[in-house]
């Protein structure tokens, strides 16, 4: 995980309270023997250090205590929120009927907590406010009262409840104070209005742009017509979990950011609306990489194709790549530990046919911690015509991947000083292999250790053979089956 240094305020939402780590790891192990070191509700904390791990942060505690999280890594419920956390002293004046007073910082004050309320500010009443915290790239702050009965909000609602004033004096020396509108954080040029299953939440600026987002919900999500949680305005499309899309336009409200999808086109969220230490991870940015890399299969039982970058079972579609076969990839996705992997059309060759396959889908790199993919495997392309003799007096079967797996193995062989071309390298498990053709127009793999080299090849492959002894040529008591075909 790349390390980012820096200073940041985060406010803990989950009720539970959260215990640091020794270690930026999710594991028992890992966390604090001192349980008395565990963070309440409602505690801000400073943090000087941040790796990204998919949609999680970990985040290094500035008093040197260990490791937090933000949202966790195993049901990708939020913990932790970021903040702009400020000292000073300022004076509010309630504007509504009256104000809930609460014990300790929060981001969402909701009807629950308004029935359990016991202290509330009365209508006009004026109050000195010493702390604010307001969640980053949200509307509305938590203000913490001088007088030390609590906090309190200054949006409830979507509606405004505090009011900054300021006390200046007259020409004659009277005080004099001007109520202002301005509730301590900036007002949004263009806010409107929405509503969350019976809540109202004002939206941020919209932000325009291209970003990649990843649906996590197991269950999928119903794309809506406008940006709203209201369940009539869903227009009927879905996307599913492990599912790419491609974000057009953003809208922060309180957190939580809806989503415009390019295709399918409507509205979505990245968290579930409503308190936020409830809040689930829905959707999360994901960088997509496009390009050309080889990965070589590790798994015992090799690895399925996916029609998404998803675990689930339903999403599986055909059998795919077997243990050590190399695969072209063209776009990779990291979520979580979890690399996934897009393999190209014609990816690898089929066992038994030697043919490439037409199958693309996703793989994988890592599940449950278990490695399934290595990788990116070094290729080297050989310089234009470079040729090559074999040298085994029994002669060499074309493999279809650099592997010596007994399914890589084809039944075409290469006779004792048949020529052939070679196209490209690449090294595995400490062996050396070449990708070969001849003018048939098979291509396949040998091990590099078979060559004699006739025109240009680089120095380490021309003494491959030269360091070659006798009691390593093996396959020369193997027989010649009845299927094989010669070149």
């Amino acid at each position: 995980m790349e390390e980012e240094v820096g200073e940041w305020s985060y406010l803990i939402v989950d009720p539970n309270g959260i215990r640091p780590r020794d270690d930026a790891i999710y594991c028992k192990d890992a966390k604090s023997k001192d349980k008395d070191s565990r963070f309440k509700e409602g505690t801000c904390i400073e943090i000087n250090k941040r790796r990204k791990a998919g949609w999680t942060y970990w985040l290094g505690l500035a008093s040197g205590e260990g490791w937090v999280f933000d949202v966790s890594p195993h049901d990708k419920k939020v913990r932790m929120v970021e903040v702009e956390n400020h000292q000073g002293e300022w004076l509010y004046e309630t504007c509504a009927d009256k104000v809930a007073v609460i014990e300790r910082p929060s981001l969402l004050l909701t009807q629950k907590l308004s029935k359990e309320t016991k202290a509330f500010l009365e209508a006009r009443e004026v109050v000195t406010c010493i702390q604010r915290i307001r969640a980053v790239g949200s509307k509305g702050s938590c203000l913490k009262l001088a007088d030390g009965r609590g906090w309190v909000f200054d949006f409830s609602e979507g509606k405004q409840t505090l009011r900054r004033h300021v006390a200046r004096e007259s020409s004659d020396g009277s005080t004099v104070c001007r109520f202002s509108e301005d509730t301590g954080t900036p007002m949004m040029p263009f806010s409107p209005t929405v509503s969350l299953g019976g809540l109202t939440q004002v939206l941020g600026p919209p932000e325009f742009g291209r970003w990649d987002y990843v649906v996590l919900d197991p269950k999928g999500m119903s794309v809506r017509s406008d940006a709203t949680y209201e369940r009539s305005e869903k227009n009927g499309s879905r996307i599913e979990e492990g599912e790419i899309v491609t974000v057009l336009e953003r809208r922060s409200g309180d957190g939580n950011t809806f989503l415009r999808l390019e295709r399918p086109q409507g509205w979505a969220f990245d968290r579930q609306p409503g308190p936020a230490s409830k809040g689930k991870v829905r959707m999360t940015e994901v960088q997509v990489e496009l390009g050309l890399w080889y990965y070589r299969v590790t798994a015992e039982r090799g690895v399925g194709l996916r029609s998404r970058c998803s675990f689930a079972h339903n999403c599986k579609t055909v059998r795919g790549p077997d243990k050590g076969a190399l695969v072209k990839i063209t776009q990779r996705a990291t979520i979580g530990e979890t690399t996934f992997l897009q393999v190209k059309e014609g990816g690898w060759l089929v066992p038994g046919n030697d043919q490439a396959t037409s199958q693309c889908g996703w793989i994988f790199d890592i599940k449950a911690g278990k490695r399934m993919c290595e990788g990116p495997v070094p290729m080297e392309d050989s310089p234009p015509d470079t040729t090559a003799t074999i040298r085994n007096e029994v002669g060499v079967f074309l493999a279809c991947s650099p592997t010596s797996q007994d399914w890589a193995q084809t039944t075409y062989l290469i006779f004792d000083g048949d020529r052939v071309h070679v196209h490209s390298y690449c090294e595995v498990e400490n062996v050396k292999w070449a990708r070969v053709s001849k003018l048939c127009g098979k291509v396949g793999w040998v091990q590099a250790f078979w060559l004699g080299f006739e025109t240009q090849a680089p120095a380490a492959d021309r003494g491959l053979r030269n360091s070659a002894r006798e009691s390593d040529l093996q396959v020369a008591s193997v027989g010649l089956g009845s299927d094989a075909r010669p070149w």
